[in-house]
């Protein structure tokens, strides 16, 4: 916006500057006309080169004012660099070909995400480079617990009286889950749970003999569709950066080039090498989760959090064999109580269809330090508490200095909203003006931010983890010249947890600011003082209003009964 401001100005400057000096020059003509006696022809030959040409300072200043405007609509952000030059070798037959490398190590994240390098040579300025952290992405290594499908649970019975059918004195005592029942063979199409309890025999029961009989069921999954899930969990993520780099040469010229660099490992572009050294993440209970996936929809992947107490009655040790369902194991998951007729068996199986459509447990979700998403039938999670430590090498002669802006701004800061000793933790927005885009630094006594300033007030907001309900901290703001002193202030709320609108497991985040988490006992008492008169009145009218209660209330119940 301001080198747009520039080039439209430096027209209208020009115009006016040659217009003010050719009025100047015939203005003086003239006066030297009326007022200076005639010379000969060198005087007047040197008066007509003056009068032609006006003084060039002026252009050289000019010049120099409208250079500055450029230079200065090139705004960029501060950040602290390591800077080292290496000198790296190759022996080739007999001799060495060795070229200098500079490296610069820069720590970038989501509240500093950028940071800029002035490139040198020669002690002469040959252009700058953008270092913008765009996500910091981790990204799943699955490993797959087992292959399912969604079922119903069905229970079949059959009561045999004592040696009718395959009931004997010792059935029920040899049955286990997997014996072949012939009185429920029909059954075993599906994987199930088999059993037998003894009944009861005689005639009451049905049985000529006055022996126990045998109450025969199974259990068993019959699939409701032909979808296939994998359930698999994450103990590894695969760490990855979106960097933004933005390159200008002497000239003006930018090119810009987002890439995406895994952990440990350089990406190569022109005359410039990006290193991921190695990112920071913190504990995160989504990344623990456990997942359900689709595997065999070609319509859209469905990914979804199931938690620990769900419960699935199938169980397949590979894909294939979610085709062949007889290889598959169902897990007993039932509570029984029969009677002389029916087992009666309650089971449970977590409903998957519902599960994979539920817009709580589906991906994507979001939480205040994760997003987690999908990505072509792959987990993947942006991180907003990440750390990311970048190494940008250059294999030419350059010198990295560090930029800083020197544009004035105007800075606040709004009172905090939120919560303390919670993980949301509290708000604070800075809004910042400054007739350029430029970011500055938010030095504070015990925080550090970066806020981003324009032409249009933008508006920054942070967050904080305070462990009190009363949050006051002094913070100072350097941009060019102007030096301002904020204060974040403000009296936060008191939660004993958050929790997100799943909730399932991961949803509920732990408490990372403080181990023990109760109300701060000295914010009530202050409260309580403040509104002492307030509260003593209470007191009061409570007391008296008893007083009259205790007086009145038997004389009128003595009054009724007589």
């Amino acid at each position: 916006m301001a080198a747009c401001l520039s080039l439209l100005m430096a027209p209208i400057l020009m115009i006016c500057y040659f217009v003010t000096s050719s009025t100047k020059r015939r203005y003086r003509l003239k006066q030297g006309k009326d007022n200076m006696t005639p010379r000969g022809s060198q005087g007047r030959q040197l008066e007509r080169i003056f009068a032609s040409h006006p003084l060039r300072s002026k252009m050289i200043v000019f010049t120099a004012i409208m250079t500055c405007l450029a230079a200065e609509a090139e705004a960029c952000v501060f950040s602290h660099n390591i800077n080292a030059n290496n000198t790296i070798c190759h022996k080739t037959n007999s001799s060495d070909n060795c070229r200098q490398v500079q490296e610069t190590t820069i720590t970038l994240s989501e509240r500093r995400p950028e940071a800029c390098l002035r490139l040198r040579n020669a002690n002469q300025t040959v252009g700058s480079m953008e270092v913008r952290l765009q996500h910091v992405v981790l990204s799943c290594n699955p490993v797959v617990l087992f292959y399912t499908r969604d079922v119903d649970i069905i229970t079949e019975s059959a009561k045999r009286c004592h040696l009718a059918g395959s009931c004997t004195s010792q059935t029920c005592s040899h049955t286990r889950r997997t014996t072949q029942i012939p009185e429920l063979q029909d059954t075993y199409d599906f994987p199930g749970v088999s059993r037998c309890t003894t009944s009861c025999g005689g005639i009451g029961c049905g049985c000529l003999l006055p022996m126990p009989g045998c109450l025969f069921s199974r259990t068993f999954a019959r699939p409701r569709n032909t979808k296939v899930y994998r359930v698999f969990h994450c103990p590894t993520w695969e760490e990855s950066a979106m960097i933004k780099i933005t390159h200008s040469d002497a000239k003006g010229k930018r090119r810009t080039t987002i890439v995406n660099v895994i952990s440990q490992t350089t990406k190569v572009l022109d005359n410039i090498n990006v290193t991921l050294e190695f990112v920071t993440t913190p504990t995160i209970p989504l990344l623990s989760s456990i997942f359900l996936q689709a595997v065999n929809n070609d319509s859209n992947s469905e990914v979804a959090l199931i938690g620990n107490d769900d419960v699935f009655a199938l169980r397949c040790p590979t894909e294939s064999s979610t085709s062949n369902i007889t290889e598959c194991v169902m897990e007993d998951t039932c509570s029984c109580s029969p009677t002389e007729t029916d087992a009666n068996c309650q089971c449970r199986s977590l409903n998957i269809t519902e599960r994979a459509n539920s817009v709580e447990s589906r991906l994507p979700l979001s939480s205040s330090v994760l997003y987690l998403q999908d990505v072509h039938g792959r987990v993947q999670g942006i991180s907003h508490d990440s750390v990311a430590d970048l190494t940008i090498g250059t294999s030419v002669q350059y010198q990295t200095d560090n930029m800083v802006d020197y544009m004035d701004c105007d800075i606040s800061a709004s009172p905090l909203h939120g919560c303390y000793n919670c993980l949301r933790g509290a708000e604070v927005i800075f809004s910042c003006f400054s007739k350029q885009p430029i970011m500055v630094e938010v030095n504070c006594e015990r925080h550090m931010f970066a806020a981003v300033c324009n032409s249009s007030t933008s508006h920054t907001a942070v967050t904080i983890h305070a462990t009190l309900p009363k949050f006051k901290e002094a913070c100072w703001v350097q941009c060019g010249s102007s030096h301002h002193n904020i204060t974040l202030s403000g009296v936060l709320a008191y939660h004993a947890s958050w929790i997100t609108s799943n909730n399932k497991q991961g949803s509920k985040h732990a408490n990372y600011v403080n181990m023990f988490n109760y109300p701060n006992l000295g914010h009530l008492l202050d409260v309580a003082l403040e509104n002492w008169k307030t509260a003593v009145t209470s007191f009061l009218a409570a007391a008296l209003f008893i007083a009259i209660g205790a007086l009145t209330i038997p004389k009128l119940i003595a009054r009724l009964l007589c």
